[in-house]
């Protein structure tokens, strides 16, 4: 703030997945009036595909629809997450510049891209899902598990516990109340991956990051408005099973983006 005396035009942009920008800056009283919160939406399904669109005009390329709306909806709103899965089906299909004539990437890229994506997440990720999942001792329910895949299932703004619990008693009818409570608190929790925030504003749970939630979709094969075809489903279980983090050094790729 001192420096604005010599730099008039002086801004700082904190960001974060939160909602209010004092989670962000826990600022004195006297930034009060000097600061201003900018909420940054995530994107849309339609947006997302207007994302993959400009790539297929850009490459030359023709990706099918339904894997178009399969890349959408794991993308979870995240253009990040759609660049990286659009980016490893070209890989997968041997697509690395404009191709010379319309090329269609064969439907058994995104199975691939899918692999891909879960061999090269942050070991920070799998870390923070290795300690949510952990086994403490022989419970009748896989409580965090089944909260996690429950959250999978609902939109990425969240829900609040009692939406949560009706979801959950349509699979397990007998799931109590206090284990949802326990483990909805447990995992906000640093010690168990801190997956889970709770908003006061919207009173709802929901995934503490939006590349958590991506994750945990691709973990547990849901999302809110697609089933993954089912072929993948052997091969992800496979993979997670056996899950070892590649060393991110390498060369460097084509970034799949907006023209």
């Amino acid at each position: 703030m001192d420096l604005s005396d010599d730099y008039p035009t002086l801004k700082i942009v904190a960001i974060g997945a939160v909602d209010t920008a004092r989670q962000v800056v826990d600022y004195d009283p006297e930034m009060k009036n000097r600061v201003a919160e900018i909420r940054v939406e995530l994107m849309e399904p339609q947006e997302i595909l207007e994302i993959i669109a400009r790539g297929e005009s850009a490459l030359n390329i023709a990706i099918p629809p339904q894997m178009r709306t399969s890349i959408a909806n794991y993308s979870a709103g995240l253009p990040s997450v759609c660049h990286h899965l659009c980016l490893n089906m070209c890989d997968a299909a041997g697509v690395t510049q404009t191709c010379p004539e319309p090329f269609p990437i064969p439907a058994d890229c995104f199975k691939e891209a899918m692999k891909l994506y879960v061999e090269e997440a942050s070991d920070s990720i799998k870390s923070a899902f290795d300690k949510a999942r952990r086994k403490e001792r022989s419970n009748k329910f896989d409580n965090a598990n089944i909260i996690l895949r429950t959250l999978c299932q609902i939109d990425e703004n969240g829900a609040a516990r009692s939406e949560l619990l009706k979801k959950i008693h349509e699979i397990y009818p007998t799931f109590p109340n206090s284990n949802l409570e326990h483990y909805l608190k447990k995992l906000q929790l640093d010690a168990y991956g801190k997956l889970i925030r709770f908003s006061e504003l919207s009173n709802c749970y929901s995934f503490s990051d939006p590349f958590y939630r991506v994750f945990a979709m691709v973990l547990y094969e849901k999302s809110p408005r697609h089933r993954p075809d089912e072929g993948i489903s052997i091969e992800l279980e496979r993979l997670l099973k056996s899950f070892v983090i590649k060393d991110s050094g390498g060369p460097v790729r084509i970034v799949f983006k907006r023209s």
